[in-house]
């Protein structure tokens, strides 16, 4: 949940055009038109586990036989990034964002699951928490909510929570070193 904050604030930087008149509207209606429950079913469970294992699972593992990694990782985190432009093209740009740090969670932990609770834990706080702490129920179609003091607040604590998830899961990636004394095939 640490990414959304600091991805939208390096975001709103960028060049990019905003959300059409026709995006905001449509992504309003979706969402008051639907019960929260199937909201929260769709960005929960069903569209971090369809799309986890679409492009995490057999894009990327497919193109990791054939490419070197940073090859095989354009075409799935392109093809997400676009799937999310519908919404607006700063979400195209936060999910292809994502979608890299997804799959550095499934290569390194050799699991979808890791990605798919990533997956999850961004949408919940992108849906449903940040909206909701920030008062507002489309706080990312109006980029100037993230100079509000209770978002700057949210930013610090995003950012002091990535870098401690973040050193967190470096230590648990690290692979066990062989006890000493004990060959190993290169030594022997």
């Amino acid at each position: 949940m640490a990414l959304v904050l600091p991805f939208n604030y390096l975001i709103h930087f960028l060049p990019l055009p905003k959300a059409s008149a026709l995006q905001v509207e449509t992504t309003r209606h979706l969402m008051l038109s639907s019960s929260l429950g199937l909201i929260a079913l769709k960005s929960l469970l069903i569209y971090p586990v369809i799309e986890e294992c679409v492009y995490r699972g057999i894009m990327l593992q497919m193109l990791r036989r054939y490419l070197p990694l940073w090859a095989a990782l354009l075409p799935p985190t392109l093809l997400f990034g676009v799937t999310h432009l519908g919404y607006s093209p700063q979400n195209a740009v936060f999910a292809g964002l994502c979608g890299l740090h997804f799959a550095w969670l499934s290569i390194r932990s050799g699991s979808l699951l890791t990605s798919i609770l990533c997956h999850s834990a961004v949408n919940l706080f992108a849906v449903f928490l940040l909206p909701l702490a920030l008062g507002r129920s489309a706080a990312a179609a109006d980029p100037r909510f993230l100079f509000h003091p209770p978002a700057l607040v949210l930013l610090a604590a995003s950012l002091a929570v990535l870098a401690a998830g973040m050193r967190e899961l470096r230590g648990a990636f690290v692979r066990a070193a062989p006890p000493l004394g004990v060959a190993t095939p290169a030594a022997a």
